[in-house]
């Protein structure tokens, strides 16, 4: 009885995990092709605000950038900003730490120093 239960259970994940999966990749690309029209269209507002104002080389910047949005690798542009954050980690700190060192980067704990000191110690 069990092993029929469980062949039939497994009969039904072959069939239903595949419909789930392919509603949710559309669901996904649908969110991802609309969410790069509304950045697209911010970029063309903006350019058009640019060149209003007299900054014609600023708003054909933002026209290339709404044209470079890859659609093939909607993640491309978004992994480069995070490489470029990740070698500047002054970025990553607030303005009023910038200045100061990162926590326990220079500060010793008592066991540490004692560790130290007995070390000293031992080879005297």
């Amino acid at each position: 009885m069990a092993r029929g239960i469980q062949w039939f259970m497994e009969r039904m994940a072959e069939r239903v995990v595949p419909i789930i999966a392919s509603a949710f990749t559309s669901t996904v690309q649908t969110m991802d092709a609309l969410g790069r029209a509304e950045q697209q269209g911010r970029l063309e507002e903006a350019a058009r605000h640019y060149e209003a104002d007299g900054q014609p080389a600023v708003a054909e910047s933002l026209r290339r950038k709404a044209l470079e949005l890859d659609s093939a690798n909607p993640g491309s542009s978004a992994v480069v900003i995070f490489e470029n954050v990740a070698r500047d980690e002054s970025r990553m700190l607030p303005p009023a730490l910038e200045s100061q060192p990162l926590a326990g980067t220079h500060r010793s704990s008592s066991k540490s120093k004692q560790r130290r000191r007995l070390t000293e110690s031992d080879g005297d």
